[in-house]
């Protein structure tokens, strides 16, 4: 019984610990599986889950940042090009 009330400690503390660093992103269904996770594994595994999806929107907003980039620079080109033509 010594061996669950440790683990449950544990448990707590981490998620607690997770909360403070506020790891989940602030998404509030993150937090809520923070808080609903029964196993330092499903913590663990929520982390994770978590930090792959914000992975996927750096990377998405980053492309589109650079495509953005990319219609600005060929825009500005279309109008230079537009100016000789006019001289």
């Amino acid at each position: 019984a010594l061996s669950n009330s440790k683990k449950r400690d544990e448990l707590e503390k981490f998620k607690t610990f997770m909360l403070q660093l506020n790891t989940a992103g602030g998404d509030i269904y993150d937090l809520a599986s923070i808080f609903t996770s029964d196993s330092m594994v499903e913590l663990i595994q929520n982390a994770r889950n978590t930090r792959a999806y914000n992975e996927r929107q750096m990377q998405q907003q980053q492309q589109n940042q650079m495509q953005l980039n990319q219609q600005q620079i060929q825009a500005e080109a279309a109008e230079k090009d537009k100016q000789r033509q006019h001289e």
